[in-house]
């Protein structure tokens, strides 16, 4: 798979048409892995198709912001010289090629999409052509469903060694190592969980899983030589309404709003953010997990120049029952006029809270 990732750094100099497999714009570690896993394995089932072209939907300056993503690839020797990231294309290029889009199914190059994996709920604006294959299950890591693809192939062997400890990694993190509180694990994540390390040979399932978990929490949750401004761009999603006019900002954070809005130039870093990326509404989205795999969930939502839309995403996640979210104000936090609460139902996660704003943006 090194090779593969070398040799795919070339094909941006080639003439002939290729096709792109895109991670999503947060680039968390299920996006980045199920990226380069998915390519190395059409590469070798579908050798005569096309060349196949995994790409870190990221610029390469902000690779170092995804702490957890950078150690476990780096545990494996690959480092960032031998990948390939958003800024080292064009929009031009992307859009001349063939596109298969993973972890995401919204995406401004959707004309060009021939294949989706995804495990968010189906947005139906999203406007994939007829003949786009798609594979989107509400499982607990779309690395869950490039897994069950790979280990039903006929052309299993030791070459996907590497690409399945990839992907066991990422099942793990995202099912919070398939704890019963978080209930983010489905049966799928389970059984495919299992059957990669029948194949990889893991025996001692319940304390490699812990020791895998715990490790990459721990490289997660190194933050301590992050900026304000850089942990808003760790784990980002920018929803707009259908021309683009009014954008939502919503981070999502390895530690709780509250540790967040104690940061230095924490005020003044959410400002620039949202100047930056034109934001009239910043959605912070927290999350805390101990090492007993207990996960504590917060919000806050901060108004930057419309306070109609502020408004209108307050009142809809705090009455939203499906799911509700039991959101509990946290009292005396006074932080540029902005509202924050105890998230105490643990289960949604920012995939649930997503179409909630993408509804609001869409009647704008």
């Amino acid at each position: 798979m090194l090779s593969f990732l070398k040799n795919s750094r070339r094909l941006l100099n080639q003439s002939e048409k290729l096709c792109l497999i895109l991670g999503n714009e947060s680039c968390d570690l299920d996006s980045a892995v199920s990226a380069l896993a998915l390519a190395f394995f059409y590469s070798k089932i579908h050798p005569q198709t096309c060349n196949f072209l995994p790409i870190l939907n990221i610029p390469r300056k902000n690779f170092p912001i995804k702490t957890e993503v950078l150690y476990y690839l780096e545990r494996f020797n690959i480092r960032d010289e031998i990948l390939v990231f958003k800024d080292d294309t064009t929009n031009d290029f992307i859009q001349k090629n063939s596109v298969i889009l993973v972890d995401h199914h919204v995406s401004p190059y959707r004309d060009s999409v021939i294949e989706v994996f995804d495990h968010r709920p189906f947005d139906k604006a999203c406007g994939l052509p007829k003949s786009c294959k798609t594979t989107i299950e509400e499982v607990g890591s779309c690395a869950t469903l490039i897994g069950n693809l790979i280990m039903r192939s006929t052309c299993l062997n030791s070459e996907f060694n590497l690409p399945l400890q990839l992907l066991y990694g990422a099942i793990v993190m995202d099912t919070v190592n398939f704890s019963p509180e978080a209930c983010r694990k489905t049966e799928m994540d389970s059984e495919v969980a299992a059957k990669i390390e029948d194949f990889l040979g893991i025996t001692n399932r319940v304390e490699q899983r812990e020791t895998l978990f715990l490790e990459l929490i721990k490289a997660r949750e190194d933050v301590s030589s992050l900026t304000a401004m850089q942990l808003l761009y760790k784990d980002l999603k920018l929803v707009s309404n259908s021309v683009g006019s009014i954008i939502v900002g919503i981070p999502g954070y390895p530690i709780s709003v509250q540790e967040f809005l104690k940061r230095t130039n924490a005020k003044q870093s959410i400002e620039i953010f949202a100047k930056e990326n034109n934001c009239s509404v910043i959605l912070l989205i927290g999350m805390k997990i101990s090492n007993k795999s207990m996960v504590s969930r917060d919000i806050g939502l901060v108004n930057i120049n419309n306070d109609g839309l502020f408004e209108e995403i307050l009142d809809k996640i705090k009455s939203h029952d499906n799911p509700n979210l039991h959101l509990r104000e946290i009292e005396n936090l006074n932080f540029r006029g902005g509202r924050f609460f105890q998230q105490e139902n643990i289960k949604p996660t920012r995939k649930q809270i997503l179409p909630i704003v993408k509804d609001i943006l869409n009647k704008i």
